[in-house]
């Protein structure tokens, strides 16, 4: 009985410890994401592209997260939908609302290419492209994505 009770109590220390190794190992376990955006390629910054406003002013960086629209000259109607949101999105955050903020940059070649086309970008307060948005996507991915970076992050 005694040989029972350690073994048991054995199993039920390292009973978890080793099903995690054998589900790791294994990869029986699915690592999903649950990001509405399309993720950018690590080691971009924005500090490293050649960013001006729409009136051809540099860039200014800010140590705060950052939603930074980026349009060419010939915005069209999803483009402005945006440009109207874009502060009604900030503002839903609540009690986050000063940790963001939203700029419209002016049409550049890099940005545009660093991931496929213009569109909607979020930076982190170090500068780092987390998330890219298309014109077509609802604002509320946008703003699933945000408060959920906001929440799991101890920069900004």
């Amino acid at each position: 009985m005694k040989n029972l009770n350690f073994w048991l109590i054995w199993l039920w220390g390292a009973g978890p410890l080793l099903i995690a190794i054998v589900l790791y190992t294994s990869q029986t376990v699915p690592l999903t994401s649950n990001e509405r955006g399309q993720f950018v390629e690590p080691g971009r910054t924005l500090a490293e592209l050649s960013i001006t406003t729409p009136d051809n002013q540099p860039w200014q960086p800010e140590r705060r997260w950052q939603l930074v629209l980026s349009a060419d000259a010939s915005c069209d109607h999803a483009c402005q939908r945006w440009i109207e949101q874009l502060p009604n999105l900030v503002t839903a955050l609540g009690k986050d609302q000063p940790r963001v903020r939203w700029q419209i940059v002016g049409p550049n070649r890099e940005l545009a290419t660093a991931s496929s086309g213009h569109g909607i970008w979020i930076a982190d307060p170090l500068g780092n492209l987390v998330l890219h948005y298309q014109f077509d996507q609802p604002a509320k991915d946008l703003l699933k994505d945000l408060k959920r970076l906001l929440k799991v992050s101890r920069i900004g």
